[in-house]
Parts: structure tokens; sequence; C-alpha cells
């Protein structure tokens, strides 16, 4: 999301906010060259918090980020929850602000349960606990969850943080989707345990289907169908936002 088209109205209503002064006063030159509307769009709106040796998630999840973003510039600035946002954590610009789009309110309410005031430590990042954790070649396939002490962490891909799940949830969630996936993925010698999913396998597109949920954050599709949880999509959800965020992390 790109914020440049509001960001001088709103980087001044908040300045004349901070000083005191009421939201209504605020006289905003006017704007030469329209801005083209912004769509409107869920989604989660985050800032990272430096601390000493860690970084902290501020995140809302948001509605409609057009609505918000008016907000910021009008009368009605007080009522905007991005306001409270920047307040509470003195964030001095819209700019400081990243912006995650998704599908609809409940991905964006599933993204703050999942990470919202995460603590992530600098430059240690196979150091967060709940991360995930994929090895797979052309014949097998491991997951594993938070288990890293258990990795060659050369051979391993670190997929990040996916849920706040148990180990013990995520087996149990998988125990009842692996018996709807064998027609597709067609795997043998499986094991799941409480810190791991592993299976040999035939390559073939439903496989490759199953491991960028994971690797890629990719959408299930066929799958999506057998999953009644719908836990993949989840997974494939927060994977997708880890992948953005992780690269303002380091």
């Amino acid at each position: 999301m790109n914020f440049d088209d509001l960001t001088w109205l709103v980087d001044e209503t908040l300045k004349l906010a901070a000083e005191g002064y009421p939201a209504e006063v605020v006289k905003a030159e006017p704007v030469l060259v329209p801005a083209p509307p912004l769509k409107q769009e869920s989604g989660i709106i985050y800032y990272l918090e430096a601390k000493t040796a860690s970084t902290v998630l501020k995140c809302l999840p948001i509605k409609d980020i057009e609505s918000e973003l008016k907000k910021l510039h009008s009368n009605q600035v007080f009522e905007s929850a991005l306001f409270s946002l920047i307040q509470n954590n003195k964030i001095e610009s819209i700019d400081n602000l990243s912006f995650f789009p998704t599908e609809n309110y409940e991905e964006a309410e599933l993204l703050y349960k999942t990470f919202a005031e995460e603590r992530y430590p600098l430059k240690k990042m196979h150091e967060i606990e709940n991360a995930w954790w994929l090895e797979y070649d052309e014949t097998h396939f491991k997951l594993f969850f938070r288990s890293y002490g258990l990795l060659d962490l050369d051979k391993s891909i670190y997929l990040g943080p996916l849920t706040k799940c148990s180990n013990i949830d995520v087996m149990k969630i998988f125990q009842k989707i692996i018996p709807m996936l064998q027609p597709l993925l067609k795997f043998s010698e499986l094991q799941l345990t409480g810190s791991k999913l592993s299976f040999s396998f035939e390559a073939n597109s439903s496989f490759d289907e199953f491991k960028n949920i994971f690797l890629e954050g990719k959408k299930p599709g066929a799958i999506s169908d057998l999953d009644t949880t719908n836990f993949l999509k989840t997974i494939a959800l927060s994977r997708r936002f880890w992948l953005q965020l992780s690269k303002m992390l380091n």
C-alpha cells in the first residue's frame, strides 16, 4: 500500500493534534493534483518498535484502510484507530507504518492474534521459540514445529512463527487433515509427532502445492477443498505476512 498521496495531510494533522490543538482547526492546503482513490481494503497496519536487543511488533487489524486514512486528516482524527496506534507508540510519521492487505477483516484479526506484541531478537531469528522449519528434497518432506534444536540449520529453511497453536494442537490438526490429503499427495513412511510431520513422496503437482503453502505462503487450491479445518489456509496467510515482515527485520 502506497501512502504517499495522503502522507502530508496526515502528518500535519498529527503534528497539530500532538501539540494539543483540536483536529477541527487543521487547515490543509489544497492538493493541486487530485490523488486517485485508494482501494477499499482490509489488512493489518504494523510498526516495528526497536528495543535494545529485540524488536516488538505493534499492529492493528483494519477493516477499511481508505476510511481510516481519511479520518486522520479530518475532524474525525481522534476516532481513528490509526491515530491511537501512532499516539500510543509516539510514531513520528505515517511513513513509519507498513500495511499488509488481506482478503477480509477476519484474516487481519487472525494475523493480529498471531503476531501482535511479539518480540523478535535482533540478528538471531532462529532463536524465535515458535518458529517453524522445513526440509525437503526430491523424495522426502519434513516440517518441524518449534524444534530448531533438532535441526541442521544449514540444510533447513526457516519459515518463521506461523501459529500460536501448541505443538500438540498442531499434531491433532494434522491428524485430521492428513487422511484427507492422502489421495492427492500419495505419501508413504508417514511420521507425525508433537514436533514434526515427515513423509516420503513421488513428485507431483499436488505435493508442490502442499510444499508451497509453507515455503511461499501460496493459497492452497485443490488441497483447500479437503482441509475442513482451514488450518493450511491460515498457515499460508501467516507465511505471506512473515515473508514481508522478515525483510524489515533483517
